[in-house]
């Protein structure tokens, strides 16, 4: 096997992730995760609705 025909572990978990919220929330919310986690973390579009916590040292 090519190193190039392996999957990507972030993709496995993507997947992953997809599977199980389609199992127990359906299609339809498992793609509007999916497509919210591919936004925000690989397409860097970070909203100022995510809450800011600061902790002390």
């Amino acid at each position: 096997m090519c190193s190039q025909d392996k999957l990507n572990p972030r993709d496995a978990k993507i997947d992953l992730a997809h599977e199980l919220i389609e199992r127990f929330h359906g299609h339809d919310k498992a793609d509007k995760a999916k497509n919210n986690f591919i936004s925000r973390f690989q397409n860097k579009n970070i909203t100022d609705d995510i809450p800011h916590i600061e902790l002390e040292s």
